[in-house]
């Protein structure tokens, strides 16, 4: 905190502003950690210089920032035009102290869940054990860029994920079904949670043009299912701007497992890629 202090230049200030924009500064900074008094929060920030505010808050925590976009119109503009510069998302289910080791990724205080933006990018984990509170805090982080984003890359479970989000289904329940499939240990066995099909909705990736999911043999499962939630493809891209869709397995068992290529078929079926051509490409890396 002092540190950050140090950093922050008051050398056009006269004392009076100085001293009162340092008290204001620490009230944030320490608020910032907790964030309950949404009204305390506003006052405090309004008694600051924006160009000040803008220092503070891009020191932050992602998962602050997106706090900040709440109760604060200025800083809601501010971080949107800064956000809206993310073209790529790149998204991943694995253990998240692996995924994380590196510097730089910000990481949510309850949930597990991490962020890191590089450049155009915003690459997001979720850890392999997920929880429902996880899945909510990740939603709300797609939900945040899905207006503009043009290139997508997740993991298979996401996609599911994605489409389920989409649906009548809550969360709480499709969890549930997700926890019953793991304790029989079996992701082939022929359960389903199925939902009628929903009403008008609009396009979740607008502007997305290439769509890359990411998936091992045993795990083709999640392409399945999407036929089961009532959720057309035609709400979650828009068919005539996607330019390519991409099944991407990282070992070869695909090759020659017949139920894998059957789990295959059901997804093409669900996003109507038959005709497709060079549209649309299924990958086999091997084993890694």
């Amino acid at each position: 905190m002092k540190n950050l202090i140090r950093k922050l230049s008051f050398r056009n200030k006269s004392p009076g502003v100085l001293k009162k924009s340092s008290s204001a500064l620490m009230k944030l900074m320490k608020s910032s950690e907790k964030l309950d008094d949404i009204q305390q929060q506003q006052n405090i920030m309004n008694s600051l210089p924006l160009d000040m505010l803008k220092i503070i808050v891009d020191r932050m925590n992602f998962f602050e920032q997106m706090k900040m976009t709440r109760i604060c119109k200025e800083m809601n503009s501010y971080l949107m035009e800064k956000w809206r510069m993310i073209k790529k998302l790149d998204i991943r289910k694995k253990d998240i102290n692996e995924a994380t080791s590196s510097s730089n990724w910000h990481r949510h205080s309850k949930s597990y869940v991490a962020i890191q933006i590089i450049d155009d990018t915003a690459f997001m984990v979720i850890d392999e054990q997920w929880t429902s509170g996880d899945l909510y805090v990740l939603l709300s982080m797609m939900h945040l860029f899905h207006d503009w984003v043009e290139v997508v890359e997740m993991d298979a479970p996401i996609a599911e994920l994605t489409v389920v989000s989409l649906s009548d289904i809550t969360l709480e329940k499709w969890y549930t079904f997700q926890c019953l499939m793991k304790a029989f240990n079996n992701f082939d066995t022929d359960f389903h949670l199925e939902s009628d099909f929903i009403s008008d909705r609009q396009i979740y990736w607008p502007c997305v043009r290439e769509l890359t999911i990411r998936t091992k043999a045993a795990q083709a499962n999640h392409l399945a299912r999407v036929l089961d939630y009532g959720v057309k493809s035609a709400y979650v891209v828009d068919r005539k701007l996607l330019d390519k869709l991409r099944i991407v397995f990282d070992d070869m068992e695909g090759m020659t497992n017949k139920i894998v290529n059957k789990h295959i078929y059901h997804f093409r079926c669900w996003a109507g890629s038959v005709g497709w051509d060079h549209r649309y490409e299924t990958q086999f890396l091997g084993k890694v």
